[in-house]
């Protein structure tokens, strides 16, 4: 029981911001999942042709998740279907990310086939997470 005058101290509530899967295909593709959260984390899972396989927690710049959020607004990616079709044995890639009104916008699409604004993300998110999984000792989990 709380007293008056000691309530215990809130914590930082930590939202995902953004996240990426890429999944797997019948060649021979990357892959991995990676988070972004509010707080300057990213937990990351390589799962197969990654320099680093496993699951691991990562620092991030501050203005990093933010940059990233404002290119989906630059890109409209919020305006693009929640699937989009791909051609069989095609890597799908799925993404999530925060919308301005709080919400989780969802969308899952063969890497080739996916509209140019997609591929253009996504190639921006897969070269900071490599940035990140290479340049720095993330904390391992699980």
């Amino acid at each position: 029981m709380l007293t008056k005058g000691k309530e215990k101290p809130k914590e930082p509530i930590i939202k995902l911001l953004l996240s990426i899967e890429e999944g797997p295909c019948t060649g021979k593709c990357s892959r991995y999942d990676a988070q972004f959260f509010s707080g300057q984390k990213m937990v990351y899972n390589g799962i197969s042709r990654m320099k680093v396989i496993g699951s691991y927690a990562y620092f991030i710049p501050e203005q990093l998740p933010k940059n990233l959020l404002a290119e989906t607004a630059t890109l409209k990616l919020a305006e693009l279907a929640d699937s989009i079709p791909s051609e069989e044995g095609e890597q799908r890639v799925r993404i999530r990310f925060l919308l301005p009104n709080g919400s989780l916008k969802r969308i899952s699409a063969g890497v080739r086939t996916a509209p140019p604004s997609f591929r253009s993300f996504i190639k921006l998110v897969d070269n900071e997470v490599r940035s990140m999984t290479e340049d720095q000792e993330g904390e391992k989990i699980r």
